[in-house]
């Protein structure tokens, strides 16, 4: 009987040396039945909620080319924890020939693909619950638990501290935008300063303002005024690319902590930046209305209109377009009668 061995484990955190254990018990019980192994697939620190793993693609690559007749791990979460990943992966290795064994449940079945598949779902689920429950746990004693945000730096395991090198940046370009400089003109300047972004790269108009409702961009970064903002959105994997998609959470599901020795900035600049940013938002979707209605304004004018006239336009409400659409749309009536 020939054999493939096929073993993995989570994440960095766990021992490389799981992989030479997992091998090992499968080579005794492989000794034990006189299976012959032809040889053995892993795949270190991937979870098993992917099916894009090279060591498993590579198992079920020799599998359909009859390489083994029995296809071994230590349990069926090694091989997926995803339903639909199991179940498929069951069927391609059933299409050629090739039997699911595991240590723990023996030879896989159809049985074994529903229940099993159903309770590593409910693994996953709950693995997810408990982390962010120990998530909010560090948060709420103030320590970070996302990524380090430009300005500050790591003096330990989720602890933080200003570098005041960076958050002199920070401050120029808060001061920069509250004086009507556009962000690709503070993005310019700081480039031809030769001043590094965050992680080293170019600065750019979007690593400047960013996306308001996901509070990325150094303008949207309220831990700047000392606020620590989490669960502002989730991840969810597309089941066809299986890439994973932010999707924006509730605004009443957020969580605020304050941390006030991480404040950049003053109230007074963000209070202002606050203002500014919605009416910026309208400026882009003024464009658009001008650009189709017609007739309101000359698109090379609206293509003009920049941060530095940002209060005038507040006059171009819904209201007030709606109205000059309506009256648009009238006088061209009048011009085919």
């Amino acid at each position: 009987m020939r054999v493939g061995v096929y073993s993995r484990y989570s994440s960095n955190l766990q021992s490389a040396a799981s992989i030479d254990d997992q091998v090992r018990v499968c080579r005794e019980h492989a000794k034990l039945h006189g299976w012959n192994i032809v040889e053995t697939y892993s795949d270190a620190a991937m979870s098993g909620a992917s099916i894009l793993r090279p060591g498993l693609q590579a198992a079920l690559a020799a599998a359909r080319r009859g390489d083994f007749d029995v296809l071994l791990a230590e349990a069926l979460d090694r091989i997926s924890r995803d339903q639909e990943d199991v179940a498929g992966i069951y069927k391609r290795l059933n299409f050629a020939g090739v039997t699911l064994f595991t240590l723990s449940e023996g030879e896989i079945g159809p049985l074994h693909v529903g229940l099993k598949g159903t309770m590593n779902a409910l693994f996953l689920k709950d693995l997810a619950d408990k982390t962010r429950r120990g998530m909010r746990g560090k948060l709420e004693k103030g320590n970070a638990v996302a990524g380090r945000s430009y300005g500050y730096r790591v003096i330990a395991v989720g602890k933080r501290e200003i570098d005041e090198a960076e958050a002199s940046v920070v401050r120029r370009i808060f001061e920069a935008y509250g004086k009507g400089l556009s962000p690709r003109t503070i993005a310019k300047a700081l480039n031809s300063e030769k001043i590094p972004g965050p992680g080293g790269r170019l600065w750019g108009p979007s690593t400047i303002i960013g996306n308001r409702y996901r509070g990325i961009g150094i303008l949207n970064n309220e831990l700047y005024v000392g606020v620590i903002v989490w669960n502002r959105q989730r991840f969810i994997k597309d089941p066809d690319t299986r890439k994973r998609l932010a999707r924006l959470n509730p605004p009443e599901n957020w969580i605020r902590v304050a941390v006030p020795g991480l404040r950049v900035i003053d109230d007074a600049h963000r209070i202002f930046v606050l203002a500014i940013l919605p009416v910026v938002d309208r400026l882009g979707k003024l464009r658009v209305v001008l650009g189709c209605v017609g007739g309101l304004l000359d698109r090379r004018l609206a293509r003009r209109v920049d941060r530095e006239v940002v209060f005038e336009v507040l006059v171009f409400d819904p209201l007030f377009l709606r109205e000059q659409r309506a009256r648009h749309e009238q006088d061209a009536r009048y011009r085919h009668e």
